[in-house]
């Protein structure tokens, strides 16, 4: 996303996560946006990794995931969605690392979705976003981060405060995340052959058991079992990379002078040749 339409600045990457969850009790679904902003460029594996933990950190989604015994994860067919890393963050870190939320978690499937998929509600609100960076854009710069933070919420404010009814209006949830310093040199993965054209993959997380689903099926238990082995890779890159820092635009105006001479030129050599040409057809 875009911070300024001006070349010279800076730009801002947003990451989402849509929860979509019942409580108990009740059976309406909803849902909550967590929106990451960050000065960071990566946009592979580690850099999902890293937002995915900062989001489930917060209160406010912990609150959400706590006592829940099924988690689905569905995200699109991106290089950093669909990898071995990815894998075994999900089915091996998280139950380390949130053991408040994965004491009930029974089982966590992820999904991704099928080729031309066409848009989900999670691809539907950056074009929203958009619109209200946008808009903050009309009335003053948008050069970072920061500025971009006031825009979604001031966005966000205004849509909401349109809706009479609750439940259309949007639950979102702001966070800035920035990936800084050098990764680890070696990365952790769960090798899963043919991962790209897997309809998903499910852990049981009390029989460490993963099934691979080879077809689409509601049952997620029917797949191809796969040995929960750790399979250690080195990273081709442990520096993350950012962006520049925002500048203030100053135009060059040789170019410009450049350019208007040389117009004028093109025009001189136009005219003359169309009179030398007239002269000879009508002398």
């Amino acid at each position: 996303m875009r911070a300024s339409d001006m070349r010279g600045f800076s730009s801002v990457s947003c990451f989402n996560v849509t929860l979509e969850y019942r409580n108990e009790g009740d059976d309406k679904l909803q849902r909550k946006y967590v929106i990451s902003l960050s000065d960071s460029k990566d946009h592979d594996a580690y850099a999902t990794i890293i937002y995915l933990r900062n989001a489930m950190r917060h209160p406010e989604v912990k609150q959400i995931l706590l006592n829940k015994t099924r988690f689905e994860l569905k995200c699109d067919g991106a290089s950093s969605n669909v990898n071995g890393e990815l894998m075994y963050e999900i089915f091996v870190k998280w139950p380390q690392l949130f053991p408040e939320i994965f004491s009930t978690v029974e089982e966590v499937s992820w999904v991704p979705y099928c080729r031309n998929h066409g848009k989900c509600i999670s691809d539907s609100i950056f074009g929203t976003i958009d619109v209200f960076v946008r808009n903050k854009k009309v009335k003053e710069q948008v050069k970072d981060t920061k500025d971009v933070e006031v825009a979604i919420l001031e966005g966000l404010d205004e849509s909401n405060q349109k809706k009479e009814k609750e439940e259309d209006k949007i639950d979102m949830l702001i966070l800035k995340k920035n990936l800084v310093g050098k990764r680890a040199t070696n990365k952790n993965m769960i090798v899963i052959v043919g991962i790209q054209s897997s309809c998903g993959v499910t852990c049981f997380i009390q029989e460490g058991k993963i099934i691979n689903h080879l077809y689409p099926d509601v049952d997620r238990s029917i797949g191809q079992p796969i040995p929960l082995q750790r399979v250690v890779k080195k990273r081709k890159r442990i520096l993350c990379l950012k962006y520049k820092p925002y500048v203030a635009f100053i135009p060059d105006i040789d170019i410009i002078v450049t350019q208007a001479h040389n117009r004028q030129k093109i025009e001189d050599e136009f005219f003359r040749s169309f009179f030398f040409m007239f002269n000879f057809l009508f002398s």
